[in-house]
């Protein structure tokens, strides 16, 4: 009985802590950071409206595996919200990616 109880409030736990992170979808073309520095670096560019620096940028992560882009929609769990960054878990992933706020619905 003791062991159907702690499951049942294991479950639960779990269950409520879905709910509070939030499932979310990313919307297509977002790309996400696994490093938040890498992510602020790369906002910057593309704030400043630097397409060359971006795709360097982009280049070089990218073949490192640092960032990735999403095409299509994808379920998430929102990990971590900040005013300006969120880091998001794709669904069957353990990693959290940083990206824009905006970045998912």
């Amino acid at each position: 009985m003791r062991i159907a109880l702690l499951a049942l409030a294991a479950g639960l736990a779990l269950a409520g802590e879905a709910a509070a992170l939030g499932n979310a979808r990313t919307k297509s073309g977002v790309i996400a950071c696994s490093e938040r520095v890498d992510w602020t670096r790369l906002s910057r560019l593309i704030e400043k409206g630097d397409d060359v620096g971006v795709r360097r940028f982009m280049t070089t992560r990218i073949l490192g595996q640092d960032c990735r882009r999403f095409y299509g929609s994808r379920p998430v769990f929102v990990q971590i919200r900040s005013v300006n960054a969120i880091c998001i878990r794709p669904m069957g992933e353990a990693a959290c990616l940083w990206t824009a706020p905006e970045s998912v619905e």
